[in-house]
């Protein structure tokens, strides 16, 4: 068992809990959901409420004001680590919890504007490719590196 499967007291098939709230939540994400959103924000949730030493059944009775608190400070703690594509995440699932719950995310005035770092595109040099394609584990995919630096595609383009 995973630990956020512990933590949100889920079976194993992803269906239950023994938390009101977040049988709400299964119910509403099952009907559009995929299995890797499923995934994603119950590890999100879990995260949020072991942090805030909270269980779901008192994060949804918590005042407005005082939730809003919680969610934005855990929010901005994780962009200030660096994980700012995790604090979008975070609040995209807690807003979905929260909708589940007949609770307006909209009322509590969270601030989801959290910039990703965007990386500088890096272009292998010509010693890079090479030694890329030294390492490669069989002729074919040593073929292949070397077929990509030679028509200039970029990986994306490839993909």
């Amino acid at each position: 068992m995973k630990l956020y499967e512990k933590i949100l007291r889920l079976d194993p098939e992803w269906r239950r809990s023994d938390y009101a709230p977040v049988q709400r939540w299964i119910v509403k994400l099952r009907r559009k959901g995929s299995v890797a959103t499923l995934r994603v924000f119950f590890k999100l949730l879990s995260r949020f409420v072991q942090a805030t030493d909270t269980t779901p059944d008192e994060l949804v009775r918590l005042p407005k004001e005082e939730m809003a608190r919680r969610i934005q400070s855990f929010c901005d703690q994780l962009s200030e680590e660096g994980k700012k594509v995790t604090a979008i995440g975070t609040i995209r699932a807690l807003r979905s919890f929260l909708r589940a719950n007949r609770i307006n995310p909209d009322e509590l005035e969270l601030d989801a504007s959290y910039r990703p770092v965007k990386r500088p595109e890096h272009v292998p040099t010509k010693g890079e490719v090479y030694r890329m394609a030294n390492v490669a584990g069989s002729l074919k995919w040593r073929a292949a590196i070397l077929c990509v630096f030679q028509s200039g595609l970029r990986n994306s383009a490839l993909r």
